[in-house]
């Protein structure tokens, strides 16, 4: 059942008040359906959705009063203002209630000379207010207002909030992405072929990646904490300065190299340089 999508009539022709509890909504929507239907100007409330100044309202200016009763209605406190303030204003009052259900001693007592109608039917309790003749002439006629439909603004507003997060999250990502790029061997080392000197040693063991295909004259690694250098195999360099880097478990790589003339290793590597002996290369030790 959707909500009721008028607004409440505060116009200056006579109208019906209906007020029912949360859990009586279905019911009480059903029954101002089909007033409606009948032309009959509404007023719906459900106990917990309208400020009281708009409920006193309501009551203060309709014809008939209708009022739900459910064992939550007459619990509720704010329900039984209600009703009190109907029998303040000397109301004509008109109370729907389950066969059988019976409000507590206080409030039956109350009710005793208000007209019942006990069936939760909405189309019998309609055909029992038109033989009671509830639904008189002066209660007909235009005035019902609609609410404003935010629906769909409220989803427009959701979906362009879901793009903005959107584009902050692609932007912040695109962003990282293009400053871990920048910031990579792959792009700071883009344009050194053909140098004649190039320092790494600041840089991982993604630079040798990086040099792969490219001519360098003198390649200094010193102390650059690298591990695997199998990546060397595939730069064109004729001095590799390799000292400082006691994890290298090998540098047999360094004999792939086309046009290696001279190698420098520190004392800590010594046990590595039998992997260059047998070739035509110059091997430099420092401390």
């Amino acid at each position: 059942m959707k909500n009721w999508k008028y607004k409440p009539y505060y116009g200056p022709d006579d109208f019906i008040f209906i007020r029912v509890h949360r859990k009586d909504e279905k019911l009480g929507l059903q029954i101002a359906e089909r007033l409606l239907q009948r032309k009959i100007r509404v007023f719906f409330d459900r106990v917990d959705e309208a400020i009281p100044e708009d409920v006193a309202a309501g009551i203060l200016n309709c014809d008939k009063a209708i009022f739900i009763l459910s064992k939550e209605a007459c619990e509720n406190l704010d329900m039984r203002n209600s009703i009190n303030y109907a029998f303040k204003e000397k109301k004509k009052m008109y109370c729907i209630k389950d066969k059988g259900f019976t409000p507590t001693h206080g409030l039956d007592m109350q009710l005793a000379n208000v007209d019942m109608i006990e069936t939760n039917d909405a189309e019998t309790i309609i055909n029992e207010l038109e033989k009671r003749g509830v639904l008189s002439d002066n209660l007909k006629g235009q005035g019902l207002v609609y609410k404003e439909d935010n629906s769909r603004k409220k989803l427009s507003l959701i979906i362009l909030g879901i793009t903005m997060i959107l584009f902050v999250i692609t932007s912040f990502f695109l962003i990282r992405n293009r400053l871990a790029y920048v910031n990579s061997p792959e792009y700071l080392l883009k344009d050194v072929n053909g140098s004649e000197y190039l320092d790494i040693s600041g840089f991982d063991e993604r630079a040798l990646k990086a040099l792969k295909g490219m001519s360098i004259g003198t390649l200094n690694m010193d102390g650059m904490g690298i591990k695997d250098i199998s990546d060397i195999v595939d730069i064109n360099v004729k001095e590799v300065i390799i000292s400082h880097n006691p994890e290298v478990s090998t540098l047999w790589y360094l004999k792939k190299c086309d046009g290696l003339k001279k190698v420098t290793v520190s004392e800590d590597m010594l046990k590595y340089v039998r992997d260059l002996l047998g070739d035509e290369m110059e091997i430099r030790v420092v401390k």
